[in-house]
């Protein structure tokens, strides 16, 4: 904070880190601590954080893992649940209280090792994932797979993303994938509620690919709730469809907003306020777009990012001024500035080997650090079809669990002695320039001790 009198007024600017109050990074948000193994760990493609403790789902393990973040320098596996067949091919955890959602996609049934071709006349399930399953960590030393979970090769099938409300999980499940056998199971994507309390699917929107809503969920595989409404991205539908949740068993498809420049690729989706913020999972083009949802009933995409450390944009989250984004081919985490949704700007990307193939992705309880998962090592092969990494004669995958501190060295602002004015003066206009030490800050500027708002751009203040 620096002050200055001016004309006989007060002048205010401050920077404050995108959580609200703290120190930001002088030197930039950095990778600080980490841990990896090729068992539990294996193919962690997403984490989520209550109090220290960030909970890791793993691909192949099938478990949920509970890491110890109290010392962030090093992060510290201090339980496991056991391997369940539902959670293996876990894509995506999710924390409402004292319990852990993980949904988990399919794995394809027995066929010959090899690319695509030699398994096309397979089974795209072998019983395995198309789940939901509960993890009671109310004593996060000790997990607890709740005895009822949710398993369907229809409804489920390809299960990938889930967000909670109330009493209900809302499911966004992607269904069949490119090269995949086409059998038993179906379904291009869906949109399902389970009741929590009985683990009944109570209502499915299956992916139609003719008529009024078609491909409105095809390969849905995010979803976000504000309000009445969830908020399902599809992936191959290039589009953001908005559904009715007010009678959770009930729901019903109410607009799309198809964009196959703007929503090339959508992979997730997180809201807050009146906007969506949706990453697109594209190497080139557009990989991250926000969504006007003031009114649900026609969202409208009014602005759109490209910048090479988001290649192949993955997971969002988001909170306050600051959007943060995996991008698992740029093997980055990157860190946008919404605070102006017409014109998001890229501020900072972290990048380090730790990160590549980066996935999962969330914000630590204090705000201060990101906890990022990656499913493997750049040198491990990325396997698809069997054997599978943790099955005889298959390839090795480790999994990393990073933390990734937002502000190792305390906030400055310098106001450039060269632009304050003499003090008396007779000049009638002031125009400040100065610095912040960090780009992932909030500015603002007071005169006269008036609420804070906007300086005149990130580096001036003028006035007259």
């Amino acid at each position: 904070m620096k002050r200055s009198a001016v004309l006989g007024v007060l002048v205010t600017i401050v920077a404050s880190a995108w959580l609200a109050g703290a120190a930001a990074a002088a030197t930039g948000p950095a990778v600080v601590g980490a841990i990896s193994n090729s068992t539990t760990l294996s193919g962690t493609a997403s984490v989520a954080v209550s109090g220290n403790y960030a909970y890791a789902a793993s691909y192949w393990s099938g478990q949920l893992n509970v890491i110890d973040l109290s010392n962030p320098a090093s992060p510290t596996l201090v339980a496991s649940t056991a391997s369940m067949p539902q959670m293996i091919g876990a894509v995506n955890v999710t924390i409402v209280g004292t319990h852990a959602f993980v949904t988990s996609k399919n794995q394809n049934g027995p066929c010959a090792p090899g690319p695509a071709p030699s398994c096309a006349s397979g089974s795209n399930d072998d019983g395995n994932g198309n789940s939901l399953t509960v993890v009671d960590i109310s004593n996060p030393l000790a997990p607890v797979v709740v005895p009822v979970h949710t398993q369907s090769g229809t409804d489920l099938f390809g299960a990938y993303a889930v967000a909670i409300s109330g009493n209900y999980a809302y499911v966004a499940s992607q269904g069949l994938i490119g090269g995949q056998p086409t059998s038993p199971d179906t379904s291009t994507g869906s949109f399902s509620v389970i009741d929590l309390a009985s683990g009944a699917i109570v209502a499915t929107i299956q992916n139609s690919p003719s008529g009024a809503y078609g491909n409105w969920l095809d390969h849905a595989t995010g979803v976000s709730i504000s309000g009445n409404y969830a908020y399902v991205t599809s992936y191959k539908g290039q589009r953001l469809t908005t559904i009715d949740i007010s009678n959770p068993t009930s729901p019903g498809l109410v607009a799309s907003v198809p964009d196959s420049t703007n929503l090339a690729a959508p992979n997730d989706v997180a809201t807050q306020g009146n906007f969506a913020y949706v990453p697109n999972q594209v190497d080139s083009g557009l990989e991250f777009s926000i969504v006007n949802i003031s009114n649900p009933l026609a969202p409208a995409v009014v602005a759109s990012l490209s910048d090479p450390h988001l290649f192949g944009a993955y997971r969002v989250r988001v909170r306050g001024n600051f959007a943060f984004v995996s991008a698992p081919d740029a093997g980055s985490v990157a860190t946008i500035d919404v605070s102006n949704p017409s014109a998001p700007r890229l501020v900072d990307a972290v990048t380090d080997s730790r990160l590549d193939n980066v996935d999962g992705l969330a914000i630590s309880s204090t705000g201060r650090y990101l906890i990022a998962t990656a499913p493997r090592l750049p040198a491990d092969t990325a396997t698809t079809y069997p054997p599978y990494p943790l099955q005889t004669g298959g390839p090795a995958n480790t999994g990393t669990v990073s933390v990734i501190d937002l502000e190792p060295s305390p906030l400055s602002v310098v106001i450039a002695p060269t632009s304050e004015p003499a003090n008396p003066t007779t000049r009638i206009l002031a125009n400040f320039s100065f610095a912040v030490s960090d780009a992932v800050t909030t500015v603002q500027c007071s005169l006269d001790g008036a609420a804070l708002s906007a300086c005149t751009t990130r580096k001036t203040a003028s006035y007259g």
